[in-house]
């Protein structure tokens, strides 16, 4: 019967209720109530305008403020304590599975542990109609990707520092209490009117007492954010600092204008997180400081082992920017950089190997020759430099001859040339003199 009236929505037409129950008499009042429920919240979940009901037991819906992958979320006041809250209620074509049951089950248990004024609370959790339903702290204002979209591309990056230095200080109080978010990404960050940013949506949240979602492999998360090891979790372990990875690409995005990989497909967007090195920050926004980059780049390390070991050492260093301290990050060396170019180009590597195997065997050679040639230079203008103390001038000149057809340009070998020369003279001049006194 639930799966007849998902099948209606999913090709969206409006279930005819009526004739529904007119086909399954079978149905009691109550299972009738609790089919109807679902399909007012089916009707909500696709228009904002519309609310599924006025009243969910203690809670009064208000108004709709938007929807995601597992639920629909209202505003609402809980009018046995009267304050607003923020009602999150399971889409009902989830309803039947077993393993959103247990998301929105973990999210309850994540955030009702978690005490920190950068964690979005938890009032109350149950199900009411047949109705899943989280009752969660009001905070007005936007989503980090609804401000992005306001006033990006870019914002400013001190703002951004100091929303990166809260949401890391709120991560590493929820890893101190055994849970890892695992679903960092804007519009899972609310930037409230007091300018502070607050992380909420714990869905994907991993307990330390349960195992995680992804334990079959399969990718839970959104691509553009996700950490190497939840794109490929195999003989990885997702930890904290996969939330340390996934929030140092949300701050790219904020200061860069794009996420750290792009791609017509989420296989592409894989691709290039696996595979790929960012694009330095800078060159995509130059007035972004080299220290900031440099804690971008150190987030956004492919190996969690040269990453942040902790959202509290991240925190640190972006607390470090805004107080122009010196960070603890440094950026990587010459080394470093051409290891991961090998990693990320084993076949180019190869191949750039063979050449420099034999390009090295060149210039060995090459070098070889050269030497050759000085020497045999060197030799000939030592023996021209030995004809002046002999008067043999006419050997010394045939030596340096050869030794400017080796180095045309040398001075030491023109100079010894025009001394040759007129040591030659000289000695012709002094037998002409000797033979005219001879006769």
């Amino acid at each position: 019967m639930f799966e007849e009236l998902v099948e209606l929505v999913l090709r969206g037409e409006a279930p005819d209720l009526e004739g529904l129950f007119a086909r399954h008499p079978e149905l009691s009042a109550a299972e009738r109530e609790r089919l109807a429920v679902r399909a007012r919240i089916f009707a909500g979940a696709s228009d904002a305008e519309r609310l599924p009901f006025e009243r969910l037991g203690d809670f009064q819906l208000l108004r709709r403020l938007g929807a995601g992958g597992m639920g629909v979320v209202y505003l609402a006041r809980q009018e046995s304590l009267r304050r607003l809250t923020a009602l999150k209620l399971m889409r009902p074509e989830l309803a039947g599975d077993a393993t959103a049951a247990r998301r929105f089950e973990r999210e309850a248990r994540a955030v009702a542990q978690l005490q920190h004024p950068g964690i979005v609370g938890v009032y109350a959790a149950g199900e009411e109609q047949g109705v899943r339903f989280l009752a969660l702290e009001y905070l007005e204002g936007q989503s980090l990707d609804e401000l992005l979209r306001a006033e990006g591309p870019r914002l400013e990056p001190t703002r951004v520092v100091r929303w990166g230095r809260e949401l890391a200080e709120a991560l590493s109080s929820a890893h101190a209490q055994g849970v890892v978010h695992r679903d960092v990404k804007p519009s899972n960050v609310r930037i409230g009117l007091d300018g502070r940013a607050r992380l909420l949506d714990f869905g994907l949240a991993q307990l330390a007492d349960a195992s995680a979602l992804s334990a079959s492999g399969s990718f839970r998360g959104t691509p553009y954010y996700a950490s190497p090891e939840q794109v490929d979790p195999r003989g990885k372990t997702i930890d904290a600092r996969t939330d340390v990875y996934s929030l140092g690409a949300t701050l790219y995005q904020c200061l860069t204008g794009q996420p750290p990989f792009e791609g017509a497909s989420s296989a592409e967007v894989f691709h290039g997180i696996l595979t790929r090195e960012p694009l330095r920050p800078r060159v995509l926004a130059p007035a972004i400081s080299r220290d900031l980059e440099t804690v971008l780049l150190k987030a956004l390390e492919k190996d969690p082992a040269r990453r942040y070991a902790s959202a509290e050492a991240f925190a640190r260093d972006l607390a470090a920017l805004l107080e122009m301290r010196p960070i603890a990050a440094r950026p990587p060396g010459s080394f470093t950089r051409v290891v991961k170019w090998t990693r990320r180009n084993r076949g180019t590597s190869a191949a750039a190997g063979v050449a420099l195997v034999l390009g090295l065997a060149f210039l060995g050679l090459l070098i070889g020759q050269r030497m050759q040639a000085r020497r045999r230079f060197e030799a000939e203008l030592a023996r021209a430099a030995a004809t002046r103390a002999t008067d043999e001038s006419e050997e010394g000149l045939r030596a340096v001859e050869r030794a400017l057809a080796l180095r045309p340009e040398d001075g030491r070998a023109l100079a010894l040339r025009a001394q040759l020369v007129r040591d030659a003279a000289k000695t012709h001049a002094r037998e002409s003199l000797d033979r005219a006194r001879a006769d």
